[in-house]
């Protein structure tokens, strides 16, 4: 597989996707977004919320994380996320409902 990378995506829940032959993968990094390519040196790095990108030929693919580590090897790209959600996956009340609750949490709390 020269030339090529492979990438694996898993969360706690399950493996959201493993590809081969991938040109290049985008992720969000907490020190701002990251481009991997074939032959990239190694590197494990925190990943922040937003869109990883996979590019493979002409086609390109977005997968939602938010959190995480990456762990880069040889040509694997190894992404272990708190939460990742393919585009055509997300459902949006679900996300809208987690919202809510996640502000009625934070507004719930008092500052000490």
């Amino acid at each position: 597989m020269a030339g090529k990378l492979r990438i694996e995506i898993v969360t706690g829940e399950r493996v959201v996707l493993t590809e081969d032959d991938v040109d290049m993968v985008s992720v969000p990094g907490a020190a701002g977004q990251l481009g991997i390519l074939p032959e990239h040196a190694p590197l494990v790095t925190l990943l922040a919320q937003g869109e990883l990108r996979i590019k493979k030929g002409n086609s390109e693919q977005s997968i939602l994380v938010f959190g995480g580590f990456m762990e880069v090897t040889d040509d694997k790209v190894l992404v272990l996320a708190d939460s990742a959600e393919r585009l055509e996956e997300l459902d949006l009340a679900r996300a809208e409902d987690a919202r809510k609750r996640a502000e009625a949490s934070i507004a719930g709390r008092t500052s000490t």
